[in-house]
């Protein structure tokens, strides 16, 4: 994936954490990209395409149980 989008998406990861989906706004997440809004869009189309590759790009990172929590211990009987 190309520099740029990699930006955007980082960017969109951030933005989507602190505000949500709702309060995140394409102009908060381009600023944060160091892009326009016109990349943004002609890069991704929409904010629900965008939350969209975030979520399949982190989607590892997200389902990990791991990532969450060690599982280095037996909680076993």
């Amino acid at each position: 994936m190309a520099e740029t989008e990699d930006r955007i998406l980082d960017a969109a990861l951030k933005v989507f954490a602190s505000e949500g989906y709702a309060g995140a706004t394409t102009r908060k997440i381009a600023q944060e990209a160091n892009v326009s809004e016109m990349t943004l869009f002609r890069k991704f189309q929409s904010k629900e395409n965008l939350l969209k590759e975030v979520l399949q790009k982190n989607t590892e990172t997200f389902f990990k149980p791991d990532s969450f929590f060690p599982l280095d211990k037996d909680f076993g009987p």
